[in-house]
């Protein structure tokens, strides 16, 4: 009979056994298929431009706006990444990521608490409590250390703690990518408001240039060496001229107060700045642009470290599907009233291990897990965008780069042409062969041209200052998750 017994316990032992791994089985996790594929940069088909097999080169180099040699723009840029509140937002998002990562690095280590619980309490003289407390009011005490182990089977906690750490590189790399953002965009300012004081210069030669033409035309007229439609020819030219000028003077008040500005800085600190110093060279650049290149921008290695967290989402989403073990243990001391507490007799421990097993949750694991794969899909998604047009920027302002150069020689040969008509006007007016208005209207032209090759010297620097910020600043000290 016993026999019969122990056959049927073990029997109902192994169909609940079998019936919880059935129950199991209906949560496993099911992965969807990825839609998306990350693009490997090593492989891509990236065109002539780019070099695949170079190696990374410092190009061009740390700290590569001193190259224009202004003392001023140095400080200001120095000055910017000390105080910007846009660089003070990204250190906080780091923080913020690194106080997360050290919430989940909590979880994997083993908690401890302490309770001191005294309480008041009349006891039921109708329960299992028996006289002389049933009945009666009595202090109930407990001191207690409480610690919590959770032994991570499966990996989850270990899996949000790595997504956690990809999550404070996309903020480092995201922090870097503002730094390059707030450098580049100064440099521009500071060479639009370098190029405003070059075109106010030239507006006020050529104002005074065709004041004398109009002072000129004047006299002759008085003479009768010309005509009142002369003279009015020549006045019609100033007015445009005044304009022009009175628009620089204004723009010259806009450019200071946005570098201010960008400086993290009032607007009066905009109108103790001097007049810019620049040396205006380019970069020699390299016959091809090595492809690393790019996957050193922060915000394509952002995009690629929030793929990495991603997937270790997807790790985390999937182990909540198993069962999980945590470890529990207490000591302390309990007892009514306060004589007793401390006693031996009071002494009070205990171990509890507690198994949680999934079961039914009416298909909300499988829900965060195929959420989690989905963003998995739309990160890749953004990271090949990122990539995609960080090629595109690339390509584009080194095009404008060949393009301004061959315009900028053309000219400088234009303004050759023009000093040497100036030049022989004034030689042909000393002896007397031309009209004295003639030097001056080649002084004009020579202004005029001098204004060209100055306008493409600048948009040459604004472009070379964008290719240098589309190829990542090459001082980015971002981590590369597959570097």
């Amino acid at each position: 009979m016993n026999y019969n017994r122990g056959i049927y316990f073990r029997g109902s032992q192994l169909f609940i056994f079998a019936l919880l791994l059935l129950l199991t089985a209906c949560t496993l996790p099911h992965l969807p298929t990825r839609q998306v594929q990350r693009l490997d940069l090593k492989k891509i088909q990236a065109g002539q431009l780019f070099d695949a097999t170079a190696l990374h080169q410092e190009w061009p180099g740390p700290s590569w706006w001193r190259q224009f040699g202004d003392a001023q723009l140095d400080q200001l840029i120095e000055q910017a990444l000390r105080q910007s509140p846009s660089l003070h937002s990204a250190a906080a998002r780091v923080s913020a990521a690194a106080a997360l990562v050290g919430g989940e690095r909590a979880a994997l280590r083993p908690q401890l608490d302490a309770a001191v619980q005294p309480s008041y309490e009349h006891f039921t003289a109708d329960e299992f409590i028996p006289p002389p407390y049933g009945g009666n009011t009595y202090w109930d005490n407990q001191v207690l250390l409480e610690s919590r182990f959770d032994l991570d089977l499966w990996g989850r906690h270990h899996a949000l703690l790595a997504a956690a750490l990809d999550r404070l590189h996309v903020s480092t790399a995201e922090s870097a990518q503002a730094s390059q953002v707030l450098i580049s965009t100064i440099l521009t300012s500071y060479l639009r408001w370098a190029l405003n004081k070059e075109r106010t210069d030239y507006l006020n030669a050529l104002l005074d240039t065709r004041t004398q033409l109009l002072a000129l035309a004047e006299r002759r007229w008085h003479v009768g060496l010309g005509t009142e439609i002369e003279v009015n020819s020549v006045a019609a030219t100033l007015p445009p001229v005044q304009k022009a000028l009175a628009r620089a003077r204004a723009e010259d008040t806009r450019q200071r107060d946005q570098i201010a500005l960008l400086c993290g800085l009032p607007p009066a600190a905009g109108e103790a700045l001097h007049a810019p110093t620049l040396h205006l060279s380019t970069l020699p650049l390299p016959a091809r642009i090595p492809l690393r290149w790019l996957g050193r921008r922060p915000d394509v290695i952002a995009a690629r470290w929030q793929v990495e967290a991603d997937a270790q989402d997807i790790g985390a989403a999937k182990a909540a599907f198993y069962p999980d073990i945590s470890l529990s243990a207490l000591v302390g001391y309990q007892a009514l009233g306060f004589s007793q507490l401390f006693s031996n007799s009071a002494h009070l421990y205990g171990v509890l291990p507690a198994l949680s097993l999934p079961l039914f949750d009416g298909g909300a694991r499988q829900a965060h897990l195929s959420a989690a794969a989905a963003r998995r899909d739309a990160d890749v998604a953004h990271y090949n965008d990122t990539l995609l047009r960080a090629m595109q920027e690339a390509c584009d302002h080194w095009a404008s780069l060949q393009s301004l150069q061959m315009e900028h020689a053309a000219a400088v040969h234009a303004l050759a042409l023009a000093r040497r008509e100036e030049d022989l006007a004034r030689r042909g007016q000393r002896a007397g062969l031309i009209a004295a208005s003639r030097p001056m209207q080649a002084t004009s032209r020579r202004l005029q041209r001098t204004q060209e090759v100055a306008d493409l010297d600048f948009a040459s620097l604004q472009e070379q200052v964008l290719l240098i910020r589309a190829l990542g600043g090459m001082q980015t000290q971002a981590a590369d998750p597959h570097e």
